[in-house]
């Protein structure tokens, strides 16, 4: 078996204007006999309802609400698959840490994007 771990780190250039993504995300989600959609109330909110009412990957993140940073993923090799009844659901970090069984077969370190421009200026400065 093989396990991805994968981290993107991401900042928010407006909460208002991430919160107000989220809320036309819930509210397309909708069935159409609800009136009223309940308000996203804080960041971590918008960021979840925003991958539920895309597909679920981080690519329902890709909207400019978000500035992606940094990331990680890492790929293993692994004996076991992933049981979600043994963490509970408060415990965040458990689910992505690997056993000491696991064999790591690589990292990948990713970087944002960044546009030419900004590239040109970086190689003009001393």
């Amino acid at each position: 078996m093989v396990s991805v771990r994968q981290r993107r780190d991401y900042r928010v250039p407006s909460v208002a204007a991430l919160v107000r993504a989220a809320e036309a995300a819930r509210r397309s989600g909708l069935p159409e006999d609800e009136e009223e959609a309940e308000p996203v109330e804080s960041v971590g909110e918008a960021v979840l309802e925003l991958l539920q009412a895309g597909d679920g990957s981080l690519g329902a993140l890709d909207i400019p609400e978000l500035e992606p940073l940094d990331g990680v993923v890492m790929v293993s090799e692994v004996d076991t698959a992933l049981d979600l009844e043994s963490f509970g659901e408060e415990d965040a970090a458990g689910p992505f840490q690997p056993s000491s069984e696991d064999r790591l077969v690589g990292r990948l370190d990713e970087h944002p994007f960044v546009p030419l421009e900004i590239d040109e200026e970086i190689e003009r400065t001393p």
